[in-house]
């Protein structure tokens, strides 16, 4: 994140590039908030927030020091506008006869939301956490999302190839690491291309990689 700041000369360590030293005064200072949040005139009610926020960002796959993290909420609220895909019926009788049963939504906010779904993969390079960002997308359409419902829409798109892993997830000590990104499968990147949408920088085109099998 220090990295990317437009002004270096903010710091002398930023013009110098000393980034070892940068480190240890952000570890420094993140410890110091972290170990009873002194110097605040409520550390305690302080701590309680600064957790509550740190839980709510690990729940929905959001990770400040992740640069594919914050690309994932940053396109958020770019709010492009969406290309109309021309479904075929092959693609409207998996729509109706797969992926409605499991969203238990009605035909048409099915199509619709799948247009707007495939669309956000098309064009999003970062990171998409199934329990935070899918959840929130199906919300949108008034769609609850339970973990099965989650679990089992996506590994439906991605056993049929409307979609396909990228890169996994890696999670560490404290829940730090990355969500799974993903791009287009065969069965459905064309769309895109007839919509006339440009290429997007993360190139969500195949031929992918050997799939990643979800579990």
């Amino acid at each position: 994140m220090v990295s990317e700041l437009p002004n270096y000369s903010l710091s002398q360590r930023l013009v110098d590039g000393n980034w070892g030293a940068i480190r240890k005064v952000i570890e420094k200072d993140a410890s110091f908030a972290f170990s009873g949040n002194q110097g605040q005139s409520d550390s305690d009610s302080s701590t309680a927030v600064l957790k509550a926020a740190c839980d709510h960002w690990a729940e929905i796959g959001y990770l400040p020091w992740n640069r594919a993290s914050r690309l994932t909420f940053a396109s958020l609220n770019s709010n492009p506008e969406d290309r109309e895909l021309i479904f075929t019926q092959e693609h409207l009788n998996f729509i109706e006869g797969q992926i409605r049963p499991i969203l238990k939504t009605d035909k048409d906010t099915a199509v619709r939301f799948m247009n707007h779904f495939l669309n956000f993969v098309f064009r999003h390079p970062g990171e998409i956490s199934t329990r935070g960002l899918v959840k929130q997308k199906l919300n949108d359409f008034g769609i609850p999302a339970g973990t099965d419902k989650l679990t089992g829409f996506m590994k439906l798109l991605v056993e049929n190839d409307w979609i396909y892993i990228r890169t996994k997830e890696q999670w560490h000590v404290g829940k730090k690491g990355r969500s799974r990104t993903y791009g287009l499968g065969t069965k459905t990147v064309t769309l895109l291309k007839e919509a006339n949408a440009p290429t997007p920088n993360n190139t969500n085109t195949p031929s992918p990689p050997t799939p990643i099998v979800m579990t």
